[in-house]
Order: structure tokens, then sequence, then C-alpha cells
């Protein structure tokens, strides 16, 4: 049996912070899984990165990307 290889949560903070704008603010915390780790920015915007594809996805209740 093998297992997926998963991104590091430096690596997920890198991708993150490439995809997050001013307007999204300072990321207050973050909430990690083995599959995902979700940022909670002080603009309500709630940022997810999945571990295993690297995807990104920023939403608030304004927008979303």
């Amino acid at each position: 049996m093998t297992s997926t290889p998963t991104l590091t949560i430096d690596q997920t903070d890198e991708l993150i912070l490439k995809a997050c704008t001013p307007e999204d603010g300072a990321i207050e915390d973050a909430e990690v899984s083995e599959t995902e780790v979700s940022y909670f920015f002080e603009s309500g915007a709630v940022g997810t990165v999945s571990r295993v594809r690297g995807a990104v996805q920023i939403t608030s209740a304004h927008r979303s990307r």
C-alpha cells in the first residue's frame, strides 16, 4: 500500500500567500488536516489549499475566486 504524497505546511503557506490579495488582510488562523489546510483571513475570507493537488481557493461573503 502506497500513500499519496502531500504538501508540507510550508508549501501550502507559500501557495496561499501567492494567491491572496491585500484586501484579504492578514491570516489570523489556520486548520490543518491530512488533505487540506484552511486559512482564515481578517477580512472574513477563507482560503483552502489542497495538500494533495496544490489547488487554492479563496472565498468570502462578497466574492469568490
